[in-house]
Protein backbone atom coordinates (compact mmCIF):
# COMPACT_ATOMS: atom_id res chain seq x y z
CA UNK A 1 0.00 0.00 0.00
CA UNK A 2 1.23 3.46 -0.89
CA UNK A 3 0.26 6.88 0.44
CA UNK A 4 1.49 10.03 -1.27
CA UNK A 5 1.40 13.50 0.27
CA UNK A 6 1.25 16.29 -2.29
CA UNK A 7 1.24 20.06 -2.46
CA UNK A 8 -1.29 21.47 -4.90
CA UNK A 9 0.57 24.79 -5.04
CA UNK A 10 2.29 24.92 -8.43
CA UNK A 11 3.87 27.25 -10.96
CA UNK A 12 1.98 28.23 -14.12
CA UNK A 13 4.28 25.90 -16.06
CA UNK A 14 3.45 22.96 -13.77
CA UNK A 15 -0.29 23.69 -13.98
CA UNK A 16 -0.06 23.73 -17.78
CA UNK A 17 1.79 20.39 -17.76
CA UNK A 18 -0.87 18.85 -15.53
CA UNK A 19 -3.63 20.18 -17.74
CA UNK A 20 -2.08 18.52 -20.80
CA UNK A 21 -2.77 15.09 -19.26
CA UNK A 22 -6.44 15.77 -18.47
CA UNK A 23 -9.32 14.42 -20.52
CA UNK A 24 -11.57 16.89 -22.41
CA UNK A 25 -14.25 16.37 -19.76
CA UNK A 26 -11.78 17.15 -16.96
CA UNK A 27 -10.65 20.31 -18.73
CA UNK A 28 -14.25 21.42 -19.08
CA UNK A 29 -14.81 20.74 -15.39
CA UNK A 30 -11.69 22.76 -14.51
CA UNK A 31 -12.92 25.68 -16.59
CA UNK A 32 -16.20 25.78 -14.67
CA UNK A 33 -14.45 26.71 -11.42
CA UNK A 34 -15.06 30.38 -10.63
CA UNK A 35 -12.03 30.95 -8.38
CA UNK A 36 -8.54 30.50 -9.87
CA UNK A 37 -7.17 28.69 -6.79
CA UNK A 38 -9.96 26.09 -6.99
CA UNK A 39 -9.26 25.59 -10.69
CA UNK A 40 -5.53 25.19 -9.99
CA UNK A 41 -6.13 22.67 -7.20
CA UNK A 42 -8.36 20.55 -9.41
CA UNK A 43 -5.95 20.59 -12.37
CA UNK A 44 -2.86 19.84 -10.30
CA UNK A 45 -4.68 17.31 -8.12
CA UNK A 46 -6.02 15.36 -11.07
CA UNK A 47 -2.70 15.68 -12.92
CA UNK A 48 -0.84 14.14 -9.96
CA UNK A 49 -3.42 11.35 -9.70
CA UNK A 50 -2.97 10.50 -13.38
CA UNK A 51 0.81 10.59 -13.04
CA UNK A 52 0.84 8.20 -10.08
CA UNK A 53 -1.67 5.80 -11.63
CA UNK A 54 0.36 5.86 -14.84
CA UNK A 55 3.43 4.75 -12.90
CA UNK A 56 1.62 1.87 -11.20
CA UNK A 57 -0.11 0.71 -14.37
CA UNK A 58 2.73 1.36 -16.80
CA UNK A 59 0.63 3.56 -19.08
CA UNK A 60 0.78 7.24 -20.14
CA UNK A 61 -1.06 9.52 -17.67
CA UNK A 62 -3.16 11.01 -20.43
CA UNK A 63 -4.33 7.58 -21.57
CA UNK A 64 -6.12 6.70 -18.32
CA UNK A 65 -9.91 6.57 -18.51
CA UNK A 66 -11.96 6.97 -15.33
CA UNK A 67 -15.39 5.67 -14.48
CA UNK A 68 -17.34 7.31 -11.66
CA UNK A 69 -19.51 6.07 -8.83
CA UNK A 70 -22.91 7.65 -8.17
CA UNK A 71 -21.14 9.83 -5.59
CA UNK A 72 -18.69 11.14 -8.20
CA UNK A 73 -15.69 9.13 -7.02
CA UNK A 74 -13.36 8.12 -9.89
CA UNK A 75 -12.30 4.50 -10.28
CA UNK A 76 -10.72 2.24 -12.87
CA UNK A 77 -12.89 -0.50 -14.32
CA UNK A 78 -11.26 -3.92 -14.84
CA UNK A 79 -8.21 -3.08 -12.70
CA UNK A 80 -7.26 -4.54 -9.31
CA UNK A 81 -5.76 -1.26 -8.09
CA UNK A 82 -7.98 0.84 -5.86
CA UNK A 83 -7.27 4.46 -4.99
CA UNK A 84 -8.68 7.37 -3.07
CA UNK A 85 -7.87 11.07 -2.86
CA UNK A 86 -8.48 13.81 -0.31
CA UNK A 87 -7.40 17.44 -0.15
CA UNK A 88 -7.67 20.32 2.27
CA UNK A 89 -6.47 23.67 1.00
CA UNK A 90 -3.25 23.08 -0.91
CA UNK A 91 -2.50 19.74 0.78
CA UNK A 92 -3.57 16.44 -0.77
CA UNK A 93 -3.27 12.76 0.11
CA UNK A 94 -3.44 9.88 -2.38
CA UNK A 95 -3.83 6.26 -1.34
CA UNK A 96 -3.27 3.20 -3.57
CA UNK A 97 -3.77 -0.48 -2.82
CA UNK A 98 -4.41 -3.69 -4.74
CA UNK A 99 -7.25 -6.10 -3.97
CA UNK A 100 -8.69 -4.12 -1.06
CA UNK A 101 -11.02 -1.22 -0.44
CA UNK A 102 -9.46 2.10 0.57
CA UNK A 103 -10.47 5.50 1.90
CA UNK A 104 -8.26 8.44 2.81
CA UNK A 105 -8.90 11.82 4.38
CA UNK A 106 -6.91 14.90 5.34
CA UNK A 107 -8.08 18.05 7.09
CA UNK A 108 -6.22 21.23 7.95
CA UNK A 109 -7.05 22.15 11.54
CA UNK A 110 -9.00 25.40 11.75
CA UNK A 111 -10.94 26.96 14.62
CA UNK A 112 -14.41 25.40 14.88
CA UNK A 113 -17.21 24.91 17.41
CA UNK A 114 -16.23 21.31 18.10
CA UNK A 115 -18.95 20.37 20.56
CA UNK A 116 -21.73 21.99 18.50
CA UNK A 117 -20.74 20.07 15.38
CA UNK A 118 -20.21 16.87 17.37
CA UNK A 119 -23.72 17.18 18.80
CA UNK A 120 -25.09 17.04 15.25
CA UNK A 121 -22.88 14.39 13.67
CA UNK A 122 -20.99 12.24 16.21
CA UNK A 123 -22.21 9.10 17.94
CA UNK A 124 -23.08 9.30 21.67
CA UNK A 125 -19.83 7.56 22.64
CA UNK A 126 -17.77 9.94 20.46
CA UNK A 127 -19.47 12.97 22.00
CA UNK A 128 -18.84 11.61 25.48
CA UNK A 129 -15.17 10.99 24.69
CA UNK A 130 -14.79 14.47 23.22
CA UNK A 131 -16.29 16.12 26.29
CA UNK A 132 -13.73 14.39 28.52
CA UNK A 133 -10.79 15.81 26.56
CA UNK A 134 -9.30 19.08 27.89
CA UNK A 135 -10.54 22.06 25.91
CA UNK A 136 -7.07 22.99 24.63
CA UNK A 137 -6.77 19.51 23.04
CA UNK A 138 -10.38 19.14 21.93
CA UNK A 139 -10.07 20.70 18.49
CA UNK A 140 -7.36 18.28 17.37
CA UNK A 141 -9.38 15.34 18.76
CA UNK A 142 -12.44 16.53 16.85
CA UNK A 143 -10.51 16.53 13.58
CA UNK A 144 -9.08 13.07 14.28
CA UNK A 145 -12.61 11.78 14.74
CA UNK A 146 -13.91 13.56 11.65
CA UNK A 147 -11.16 12.34 9.31
CA UNK A 148 -11.51 8.76 10.56
CA UNK A 149 -15.25 8.84 9.96
CA UNK A 150 -14.90 10.30 6.47
CA UNK A 151 -12.13 7.90 5.45
CA UNK A 152 -14.18 4.92 6.64
CA UNK A 153 -17.22 6.01 4.63
CA UNK A 154 -15.04 6.52 1.56
CA UNK A 155 -13.48 3.09 1.99
CA UNK A 156 -16.95 1.57 2.03
CA UNK A 157 -17.96 3.56 -1.05
CA UNK A 158 -20.64 5.45 0.86
CA UNK A 159 -21.57 9.11 0.73
CA UNK A 160 -22.15 11.55 3.55
CA UNK A 161 -25.87 10.83 3.44
CA UNK A 162 -24.98 7.87 5.67
CA UNK A 163 -25.70 8.95 9.27
CA UNK A 164 -22.34 9.80 10.83
CA UNK A 165 -23.69 8.91 14.25
CA UNK A 166 -24.45 5.32 13.21
CA UNK A 167 -20.87 4.21 13.80
CA UNK A 168 -18.13 5.05 16.30
CA UNK A 169 -14.40 5.61 15.81
CA UNK A 170 -11.66 6.23 18.34
CA UNK A 171 -10.44 9.71 19.20
CA UNK A 172 -7.07 8.79 20.72
CA UNK A 173 -4.12 10.19 18.79
CA UNK A 174 -2.11 6.97 18.55
CA UNK A 175 -4.92 4.40 18.30
CA UNK A 176 -7.02 5.02 15.19
CA UNK A 177 -9.76 2.40 14.93
CA UNK A 178 -13.37 1.64 14.11
CA UNK A 179 -15.02 0.73 17.42
CA UNK A 180 -18.57 -0.18 16.45
CA UNK A 181 -21.22 -0.01 13.73
CA UNK A 182 -24.93 -0.15 14.50
CA UNK A 183 -26.33 -3.57 13.61
CA UNK A 184 -23.02 -4.96 12.30
CA UNK A 185 -21.01 -6.25 15.30
CA UNK A 186 -18.22 -7.81 13.21
CA UNK A 187 -17.62 -4.75 11.05
CA UNK A 188 -14.61 -3.34 13.00
CA UNK A 189 -12.63 -6.52 12.33
CA UNK A 190 -12.72 -5.84 8.58
CA UNK A 191 -10.90 -2.51 8.66
CA UNK A 192 -7.43 -1.13 9.34
CA UNK A 193 -6.86 2.52 10.30
CA UNK A 194 -3.40 4.08 9.94
CA UNK A 195 -2.46 7.65 10.86
CA UNK A 196 -0.65 9.67 8.19
CA UNK A 197 1.77 12.34 9.42
CA UNK A 198 0.80 15.54 7.59
CA UNK A 199 2.28 18.12 9.98
CA UNK A 200 1.32 19.84 13.20
CA UNK A 201 -1.67 21.79 11.88
CA UNK A 202 -3.44 19.00 10.02
CA UNK A 203 -4.54 15.42 10.47
CA UNK A 204 -4.68 12.52 8.03
CA UNK A 205 -5.69 8.87 8.04
CA UNK A 206 -5.99 5.97 5.61
CA UNK A 207 -8.50 3.13 6.03
CA UNK A 208 -8.35 -0.16 4.16
CA UNK A 209 -9.99 -3.56 4.26
CA UNK A 210 -8.50 -7.00 4.80
CA UNK A 211 -5.22 -7.95 6.37
CA UNK A 212 -2.85 -5.38 7.86
CA UNK A 213 -0.27 -4.05 5.40
CA UNK A 214 2.81 -1.88 5.52
CA UNK A 215 1.96 1.66 4.43
CA UNK A 216 4.76 3.18 2.36
CA UNK A 217 4.70 6.99 2.38
CA UNK A 218 6.05 9.33 -0.30
CA UNK A 219 5.78 12.95 -1.40
CA UNK A 220 5.12 14.52 -4.80
CA UNK A 221 4.29 17.93 -6.25
CA UNK A 222 2.83 19.37 -9.41
CA UNK A 223 6.37 19.98 -10.67
CA UNK A 224 6.90 16.19 -10.77
CA UNK A 225 4.19 15.65 -13.39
Amino acid sequence: MYVWKASLAASEQAVAACRENLSPEERQRADRYVFPEHRRRFIVGRGILRTLLGRYLGVPPGGISFDYTKFGRPFLANEDIQFNVSHSGDMALYGFVRNANIGIDVECIRPISAMEIAARFFSPKERESLELIPERLREAAFYRCWTRKEAYLKARGLGLQTPLGSFTVSLEAESPALLSVEGVPDEPRRWNFVNIDVGANATGVVVFSGAAREVLKHTISGGDV
